[in-house]
């Protein structure tokens, strides 16, 4: 079987909105959705060869794109959105090609899509994010999951103005672990954001260091009776150096990840726990707007060519047989590469015309079964 991860608040990478994931034991997902973009297609590379998928076909599928991926035995199960015909997102899977649609718990106004998705015991469980074209006051909440098409309202803390799911695990014995943040009322700009996750429906916030001003999970694992909570916090907000901190909570204890702690912003994608390591992926953001993609193991940062491009980031990670397969593309002047680092070595996918758009081509989610590799995303425009 192999290891999954799981999708956090969304953060601004040189344009992109970037939305990430981590569950618990099989593949991982992270979802990128930037709005505006268009003329994008479903689907996912399986060893490298591209699978084209269709939504209904009263859909507009100008839009579309999977951000989630989990295979179960020969089944392959792809999480994202649709266009509609008035341009909104719809949420919802794929199964082995077959879209099964989902209906937003409320403000059928907003654009949704699945964060996470994970399968187990035969149940389909799935997180969701959520926007508007324009910020709204306050955000959209997502505190909840669907559970085989139905939704699932996780209660609130005290005092919250609302809360967001970021990321899921779900264990073999049915524990629901739910990560995000509960926020107070307001509008983006002055939101504060309590990281914790929601277990069996219960939530149990957590602390950041000295100085936190916001923080949020972004992504879960769960290892026997520990849980691993990946995500950021917002340190000396207002101070002039202020900064984004990644870092990672063992049953609700805080420990940063070097070098996050001294330089640029810092953001945590994807978390695994395997053969007694633990696996994270992030990037480091500079003030120009650069991106530096990596990973840590047990602590120890290591950063992922090639980084001669203009930008290059990592959006999904999965740990198959000792291998760190992490998803992702690099982008140059003229186009957008789309691929995954296996151990450090980039594998880029072949752009699909020269005459297209490949600025729309995007991995954004990550799984292996087996000796196949499927990198779940969009291609850009249609086929």
């Amino acid at each position: 079987m192999a290891e999954r991860a799981v999708p956090c608040l969304p953060w601004i990478l040189s344009g992109f909105l970037l939305l990430a994931l981590c569950a618990s034991t099989m593949s991982c997902r992270s979802a990128i959705a930037s709005a505006g973009l268009e003329l994008s297609m479903p689907g996912y590379w399986k060893n490298a060869a591209w699978v084209g998928l269709t939504p209904l076909p009263t859909l507009d599928t100008k839009g579309s794109s999977v951000t989630s991926l989990y295979i179960s035995g020969s089944d392959v199960y792809a999480g994202g959105y649709c266009d509609d015909s008035s341009g909104k997102y719809v949420p919802g899977y794929w199964k082995n090609s077959t879209w099964v649609g989902l209906m937003p718990p409320h403000d059928a106004s907003a654009d949704w899509e699945v964060g996470t998705l994970v399968v187990v015991g035969g149940s389909v469980y799935a997180s969701a994010v959520a926007d508007y074209d324009t910020a709204p006051d306050p955000p959209v909440a997502t505190n909840g999951y669907w559970k085989d098409g139905a939704w699932v309202t996780l209660p609130l803390p005290a005092s919250s103005g609302g809360g967001l799911v970021d990321s899921l695990a779900v264990t073999a014995g049915g524990d629901i672990y739910a990560g995000g943040c509960s926020y107070t009322l307001g509008d983006m700009e002055s939101t504060t954001d309590l990281p914790g996750y929601w277990e069996n429906g219960v939530w149990k916030g957590l602390t950041g260091p000295s100085g936190t001003y916001s923080g949020e999970i972004t992504c879960l694992a769960v290892s026997g009776s520990d849980v691993y909570a990946g995500g950021w916090c917002v340190v000396n907000a207002g101070s002039g150096s202020g900064k984004q901190v990644a870092g990672l909570w063992l049953d609700g204890t805080w420990t940063a990840l070097s070098p996050s702690t001294s330089t640029d912003w810092w953001n945590i994608i994807s978390l695994v726990v395997s053969g007694g390591n633990v696996y994270a992926v992030g990037n480091d953001e500079g003030d120009d707007g650069s991106s530096s993609p990596g990973f840590w193991k047990n602590g120890v940062w290591t950063v992922l060519e090639p980084q001669s491009y203009t930008l290059s980031a990592a959006t999904s990670l999965s740990v198959s047989n000792g291998v760190i397969y992490v998803g992702g593309f690099i982008e140059g002047s003229t186009t957008r590469v789309p691929g995954y680092w296996g151990n450090g070595v980039w594998t880029g996918f072949t752009p699909f015309s020269n005459s297209k758009n490949n600025y729309q081509a995007m991995v954004n989610a990550i799984a292996v079964s087996g000796t196949d590799v499927y990198a779940g995303g969009r291609g850009p425009e249609r086929f």
